[in-house]
């Protein structure tokens, strides 16, 4: 097992299927881009695109084609939702994560979030 804790959470990641995304206090967090790089399927309780959440570039991307989101009153099912979600859904759903990983996070090792953030709050000013 890796020695750093940044290193066994990155080892933890590269490891897991979901990626629990409950409510923060702030309006983005970096725990999606870390799924995103990770190649970890978000699973948005309570929040996110069904809840009427403003995501980072919604406008220019499709959470449903990446992400599984559901309400708070059905946390309580998480582990029945989970493994309801097919093999060929999952993996639908992680190709895209990957996709959007390459797109968002990685690109060569540059990234461009920063990019598409400032590109959404521009629109919405």
């Amino acid at each position: 097992l890796p020695s750093s804790t940044n290193e066994a959470y990155a080892f933890a990641l590269s490891q897991s299927r979901y990626g629990l995304t409950p409510p923060g206090y702030t309006l983005d967090t970096t725990r999606l881009y870390e799924y995103l790089a990770f190649g970890v399927v978000p699973v948005f309780i309570g929040t996110g695109p069904h809840s009427g959440q403003v995501m980072p570039f919604q406008d220019d991307f499709d959470y449903d084609s990446f992400s599984l989101s559901i309400s708070r009153d059905e946390a309580h099912m998480l582990p029945q939702i989970l493994e309801s979600v097919g093999e060929a859904k999952y993996e639908r759903l992680r190709q895209r994560v990957w996709e959007m990983g390459r797109l968002l996070v990685l690109e060569e090792g540059r990234g461009n979030v920063l990019e598409w953030l400032a590109r959404d709050l521009c629109r919405r000013m």
